[in-house]
């Protein structure tokens, strides 16, 4: 059983802990969900854990491309911090621009309530669009094993 993933920030760095596993030819580091639900203490007062229950917990697997660790080892992984402030912004800033623009253009051209939601429908779709044409093209940093232990079983 796994133990709870410590996530940490320093002024320049996220890490995150993972534990290297073997699937086929490859190696992986298995790096527990977690939901910011998991840091609040009021779990069963609230709908939101109920939400991210049905979002699954499970894992996210990432490559093992440098350091060959060892199937079992723990690894700490790091990534700059203005590397997820900038996914972030390519992510969320171009959907959510599209939505509004789109729903404001159609407003301004003096369209009824339908009208104005498809615009803004219009707009998420071309928003996604240029996410992933952004994401494409911009090199964010990659996460990297910043420290490697074995634990003892």
């Amino acid at each position: 059983m796994s133990s709870p993933v410590p996530i940490t920030g320093s002024p320049h760095m996220t890490t995150v802990t993972g534990r290297v596993v073997r699937d086929g030819d490859g190696l992986f580091v298995d790096v527990p969900r977690r939901s910011a639900c998991q840091s609040c203490g009021k779990e069963s007062g609230c709908d939101m854990s109920l939400l991210s229950g049905l979002a699954g917990g499970g894992s996210m697997r990432m490559n093992v491309h440098e350091g060959v660790p060892e199937p079992g080892s723990t690894v700490v992984l790091g990534c700059p911090q203005n590397g997820l402030l900038k996914a972030a912004f390519i992510a969320y800033a171009p959907p959510a621009l599209g939505l509004v623009l789109g729903a404001v253009v159609m407003a301004l051209n003096g369209s009824g309530e339908g009208v104005q939601a498809l615009g803004a429908l219009g707009g998420l779709i071309v928003g996604l669009m240029l996410t992933r044409v952004a994401a494409a093209k911009t090199r964010l940093p990659a996460m990297r094993i910043l420290k490697m232990r074995i634990l003892k079983e």
